[in-house]
């Protein structure tokens, strides 16, 4: 016998220990490579070969075998004499353990059977740590994109603020703008595919010292070293890939919303997931660009926010939000023709400015429910004056562009109309000037119903977002309202910024669209609107917005003083 049993249990002991300790595949094959040599020394052992043999199936044709030396010393041994056990288990390949004795070592049979039962020990053991692999794979791993998951990230963070390096840091959390309408045009099953394109992308940016992680739906997070952050802000800015559907190449421009927050030393976990997560929700307001970088004043702005949200479910159905009204009136004769109905939120006895909760609302979508909620109390308040004797006019109802990706959007406008017997031309949809090109065909679409069904649609704060001149006659709505900018200050405005605003009336007027400008509060401002024959006039100068009670005594006397 090569060793004592005292020898042999302590080194066993020392082996079974470390293995013990161990919660995956490498950690599992780490522990046998550094624990193992020891006792395959004292055994005679001078090498072992783990071969792995994949059989025959309908994917691999001929059985293929991979053979891996896990150790050898350098005792002088014979190739062609040695020893093999074979495990062979269900539907999962077949291991074999070659183990070669030292010159001059013969094994006799209990050493044998303490080798057998060894490398039975090492074979459920290398099982132990794929099944722990496995675990964490699934803990650890996005099951859909193959990429780390939200634990993921914040092991990842979690380790970094241990080691004290979390603010080499940069973080990013971001939200693909377009995966909605790949999942309407072209399926479900294309949007998968490009949701994991879209994951390996991000995965091969990141960096080997960074995580790009997929927090659900289609938002993701990427954590990275600083001096990436140039480099992965472009690539950001420009991703382009083609996936093949029903044989045609299709090219795709992800376009996302992001927040941005470079960590600081001192920061927890905590700190960093709400500072990114500010940043993002500022990217999803409208006047915002879609790549924002965190300030300071965003987490009082959380604050606010999440109170807001909260209690929003609860003050839509105690019908806290109010319909407010403000004429608007003919720059021709100064007769009111109409209105627009504006939302204010009465909450426990004070109001909330909308300033504060229709972004709000527009970051998480909610507003949806509050603009046909006001839709129906405009409805209601047009039955009733109609019921007097009164003509409101057409009044304007404001809508968010999340509406456009909405297809039953116009058939849910119609459908609350004809409920409460509003007749068509009293309604005018009054739609956000775009940011960008992402809603253009949805919204000309959308228009178009609207004038088969004989509903005024107008185009607001014209100038703000995305300022295409074309857009005018490609999406055609009624009334084109100029943002407030283009007239205030207008005396100090120099002679080529009036004549702009003079031929950007012109033009609207030349193709056949109402023109209004917002924002009117003096005579100066009157007089030169009229000069240049600006259609409609809506401001402070005739009236400021009032509840529907006060509305009512101006449609008794829509006549304003010349």
């Amino acid at each position: 016998m090569l060793m004592t049993e005292k020898s042999i249990l302590d080194s066993i002991i020392y082996l079974v220990e470390g293995i013990q300790q161990t919660t995956g595949i490498e950690e599992t094959d780490d522990c046998i490579q550094d624990r193992l040599p020891q006792l395959l020394d004292e055994l005679g052992v001078v090498r072992w070969d783990l071969c792995y043999t994949a059989h025959t199936n309908i994917i691999i044709k001929n059985d293929q075998v991979v053979t891996r030396t896990m150790m050898v010393s350098d005792k002088p041994y014979d190739e062609q004499r040695f020893e093999k056990i074979h495990f062979d288990p269900p539907n999962r390949g077949s291991v074999d353990m070659k183990y070669y004795p030292a010159q001059g070592v013969e094994w006799n049979d209990y050493e044998k059977k303490l080798l057998h039962a060894l490398w039975s020990f090492l074979y459920i053991s290398y099982g132990r740590g794929e099944i722990f692999s496995a675990f964490d794979k699934a803990n650890y791993t996005d099951l859909q994109t193959g990429c780390p998951n939200k634990s993921a990230l914040y092991r990842f963070l979690g380790e970094k603020i241990n080691r004290h390096i979390v603010s080499d840091y940069t973080i990013m959390f971001m939200n693909i703008k377009n995966l909605k309408r790949v999942n309407e045009k072209y399926g479900f099953i294309t949007g998968d595919i490009y949701l994991e394109r879209f994951a390996a992308y991000l995965c091969d940016i990141v960096g080997a010292e960074g995580i790009c992680a997929r927090m659900g739906g289609d938002n993701f997070v990427l954590a990275f070293l600083t001096s990436l952050e140039d480099e992965i802000d472009n690539k950001l800015r420009h991703i382009l890939f083609g996936l093949d559907i029903g044989g045609h190449s299709v090219e795709f421009n992800a376009k996302l919303r992001l927040g941005i927050y470079h960590i600081e030393a001192d920061d927890t976990l905590h700190d960093i997931m709400e500072s990114v997560t500010e940043a993002y929700k500022f990217s999803r307001m409208v006047e915002m660009p879609d790549f924002v970088e965190f300030k300071p004043y965003m987490r009082e702005h959380g604050g606010k926010t999440r109170s807001i949200m909260e209690d929003f479910p609860t003050a839509l159905r105690n019908n806290e939000f109010i319909a407010y009204y403000q004429p608007k009136v003919m720059v021709d004769n100064y007769m009111m023709c109409g209105g627009e109905a504006l939302c204010r939120w009465n909450h426990n006895g004070h109001f909330i400015s909308p300033a504060d909760f229709i972004p709000t609302l527009e970051q998480d979508g909610s507003i949806v429910k509050l603009d046909f909620y006001m839709l129906e109390r405009v409805c209601k308040d047009i039955i009733s004056w109609n019921k007097e004797g009164l003509k409101p006019g057409r009044i304007s109802v404001n809508f968010s562009k999340h509406h456009l990706y909405n297809e039953h959007f116009g058939e849910q406008i119609v459908e609350m109309l004809d409920r409460y017997g509003v007749d068509h031309e009293c309604i005018e949809v009054e739609l956000t000037e775009m940011s960008g090109h992402e809603n253009y065909s949805d919204m000309r679409r959308f228009v178009n119903y609207m004038k088969s069904q004989n509903i005024a649609t107008s185009l607001d704060d014209f100038g703000t977002g995305y300022s295409s001149l074309n857009m005018l006659t490609d999406i055609g709505t009624d009334v084109v309202k100029l943002d407030k900018s283009f007239m205030d200050d207008i005396g100090l405005k120099t002679n080529v910024e009036r004549l702009l605003v003079k031929n950007i009336i012109n033009m609207i007027n030349e193709l056949g669209i109402d023109s209004l400008c917002e924002g009117v509060e003096t005579t100066e401002q009157v007089l030169m609107l009229s000069e240049w024959e600006c259609k409609m006039i809506q401001g402070y100068y005739f009236d400021k917005p009032m509840p529907a009670e006060q509305f009512v005594e101006r449609l008794k006397q829509p006549q304003y003083p010349g």
